[in-house]
């Protein structure tokens, strides 16, 4: 198990829940993974997360929306009732085959975060929550923020939630061992700099924000980001 990839995780994890047609709420969020012992949500904490993203997000209806690193579709199934246009990706096949069977009118694909498949300009909302920590280094962090901009509209709203903190880094290592969860493959960590310094070079308006999720034993070492392109 201390040689695994995050790719071999997340496909074992879809695998694992690929002999049922139909899942729960609790069942997707389940195979995101939030399923750890310091990880778990609750009904409340995943409408406080809804709440928040929408909000952000000024989700309406008929916009267009993709969420990167999609997995099983969790957090998509939230949003399917509020008439958006939804797409997804993720580099897991088994997860993106159960978020096909949950959203069967969104399109969901196979696609690498720092390579996806869509034209520039086609989207009014990027969503990625809770998949940075999964990245394999910066430079692949980069690439993926470069993508989910080239994908937006000139007008348009990116965000970034769920992602460690680094000033929190040794707190939140020490309370995920006392729990007794896993710390490998590593968790990869970020300054809120990360994000300021990728906003000021391509002129976008950035809001980072620390988290307060509810129920969910993550949230104080967790922060989110929100960028705006084209609201000055």
């Amino acid at each position: 198990m201390t040689n695994e990839t995050w790719h071999s995780v997340w496909e074992r994890k879809g695998s694992a829940s690929a002999s049922k047609e139909n899942h729960s709420e609790d069942e997707l969020f389940a195979a995101n993974g939030y399923d750890t012992p310091l990880g778990v949500t609750s009904a409340r904490s995943r409408l406080h997360m809804l709440r928040t993203i929408a909000g952000a997000l000024e989700i309406a209806p008929h916009k267009s929306l993709l969420d990167v690193g999609c997995g099983s579709g969790a957090m998509l199934s939230m949003l399917r009732d509020r008439e958006l246009q939804l797409s997804g990706v993720d580099f897991s096949a088994s997860l993106v085959e159960l978020a096909r069977r949950a959203l069967k009118d969104a399109d969901i694909r196979t696609a690498e975060a720092a390579e996806l498949p869509f034209a520039s300009g086609r989207f009014d909302i990027v969503l990625c929550h809770g998949v940075f920590l999964y990245f394999q280094d910066f430079q692949y962090a980069g690439t993926a923020l470069k993508e989910m901009l080239r994908v937006c509209r000139s007008q348009a709203r990116i965000w970034i939630g769920d992602i460690p903190d680094l000033n929190k880094k040794d707190t939140c290592l020490a309370a995920r061992r006392d729990a007794g969860a896993s710390l490998t493959p590593e968790h990869l960590f970020y300054s809120k700099q990360f994000f300021e310094t990728f906003a000021s070079a391509y002129a976008l308006r950035p809001t980072i924000v620390d988290q307060d999720v509810p129920d969910y034993a993550n949230s104080p070492f967790r922060f989110n980001v929100l960028l705006e392109r084209g609201y000055d």
